[in-house]
């Protein structure tokens, strides 16, 4: 019996073993398995889950793109704003070099009681003809290098009218405005002017344009005021600094992440004012008395003719030849101003000298007083020097009892060497006498020049 149970359990465990172990048995399982796996999948948390790590991962990839690009845009804004304000700046700086004059006129100069509008009205400038100005920031004076026709060609602006004063040169003027619709803001500097060919020459026929652009997205940061030595004009945006005679040009700029940017330069005017010890003959008995010392500013003077016949008076340009004649009948008066680079020169009706108006030192007030022509004598006393200079009060010619005499001529001026050197935007003068008028040389130039009696 208990063999016979044996054998059952021997061969029942025999055919359980060889069942799981057979390979159909073992691929039914695994397909099952497989099955199960396939119908389980991903759950609802595992899918929201995933979603929001692959967002964030494309949303900080993004950003960081986009950082990169408004960089890139913001430096390439920064470069091009400098590019246009240094182009500004050597425009503005081309323009004071070939100046004449630089924040002044013929009736005064820039100084810390005198502003730019006051400077301009005493010129006689109408303020009106910039439009809608801001703060007035630089004037400028350039010379004609064109010949000017007495009468506008056919064919080109004001034809067949005499051409727009002032011809023998342009009135240049800047200003800093709030900047127009079409313009990136805050601030814009506008220029008055005529305008210039390809060649950087202005026909003087063509009327001057107001309002016309410059620069703009300048600041308006009231705080950003630079330190200046000399006088300081413009405002926010837009400064220049004169000493002397020199004139820094400083454009500040409103950047894109509202930032300011200060560009700055230096300009010195090319055509230096330098003193020539001789001039020439132009006729005058008494010629030596054109050499006359330099004047810093404009000095107004009275011209009294008592003689009995006219006198007529002249403007001694930079070479030594009259300009713009003019008459003083005999008992008139004339009241006018020396000219910071001109001498008045007044002779007789037989082409004698007889006035040199010139004022030898700055702020000098003087009274040109003449003596009868028909007596003779010994030279004027000091107390009645035509030219009398500093006199407070001045004194009043026609309570004059002057002495019958006329003025002594001067010495024939000896022949002397001397030499103009201008180089570097500067100009030096050495040799001659200590008597002179004013003269302009161009930049970079070196003359020599021997003057002698009765010659240039």
């Amino acid at each position: 019996m208990s063999n016979l149970r044996g054998e059952i359990v021997r061969e029942t465990g025999t055919k359980f073993w060889q069942t799981w172990r057979s390979p159909h048995r073992f691929q039914d399982w695994r397909q099952r398995w497989q099955q199960g796996l396939s119908l389980q999948g991903f759950t609802l948390i595992e899918l929201l889950v995933s979603s929001v790590l692959i967002s964030m991962v494309i949303l900080i990839a993004w950003s960081g793109l986009i950082s990169l690009m408004n960089m890139s845009a913001v430096s390439e804004a920064r470069g091009m704003r400098a590019i246009e304000l240094n182009q500004a700046l050597d425009f503005l700086s081309a323009e004071v070099r070939t100046a004449r004059r630089v924040n002044a006129t013929a009736n005064g100069q820039l100084s810390p009681t005198t502003s730019l509008e006051e400077l301009l009205q005493n010129a006689g400038f109408d303020l009106t003809r910039l439009g809608n100005r801001g703060e007035l920031v630089l004037y400028l004076e350039l010379p004609t290098t064109s010949p000017v026709p007495p009468i506008c060609p056919v064919g080109g602006p004001n034809a067949g009218a005499a051409p727009p004063f002032p011809s023998d040169f342009d009135q240049v003027i800047y200003d800093v405005r709030p900047s127009p619709s079409a313009w990136l803001s805050p601030k814009v500097t506008m220029r008055y002017g005529r305008v210039k060919d390809d060649n950087g020459i202005f026909n003087p026929c063509e009327n001057p344009i107001s309002s016309d652009p410059v620069a703009d997205a300048l600041s308006d940061d009231v705080s950003n005021v630079p330190s200046c030595p000399g006088v300081l004009t413009g405002g926010p945006g837009f400064y220049v600094c004169q000493e002397q005679n020199q004139a820094n040009l400083l454009l500040q700029n409103q950047l894109v992440d509202d930032s300011v940017r200060q560009t700055s330069m230096v300009a010195t005017p090319r055509l230096e004012t330098i003193q020539i010890k001789s001039v020439a003959d132009i006729g005058c008995q008494n010629e030596a008395m054109l050499r006359t010392r330099p004047s810093k500013i404009p000095v107004p003077y009275s011209f009294y003719n008592r003689r009995s016949t006219d006198i007529h008076q002249y403007v001694l340009d930079a070479m030594g030849q009259p300009q713009s004649r003019g008459v003083i009948r005999a008992g008139d008066q004339v009241d006018g101003t020396t000219d910071l680079e001109s001498v008045w020169v007044f002779e007789d009706t037989h082409g004698a000298c007889v006035q040199v108006a010139m004022p030898e030192q700055a702020n000098a007030t003087f009274t040109v007083v003449l003596p009868p022509e028909n007596l003779a004598g010994a030279s004027l006393p000091q107390a009645l020097d035509p030219l009398i200079l500093n006199s407070d009060p001045p004194l009043n010619p026609p309570d004059l009892d002057p002495p019958a005499v006329v003025l002594d001529p001067l010495p024939d001026p000896t022949e002397t060497s001397f030499e103009v050197v201008t180089e570097n935007e500067s100009t030096v003068s050495s040799g001659g006498g200590e008597d002179s008028f004013e003269q302009q040389f161009t930049f970079e130039q070196r003359s020599e020049y021997r003057s002698s009696p009765g010659e240039p």
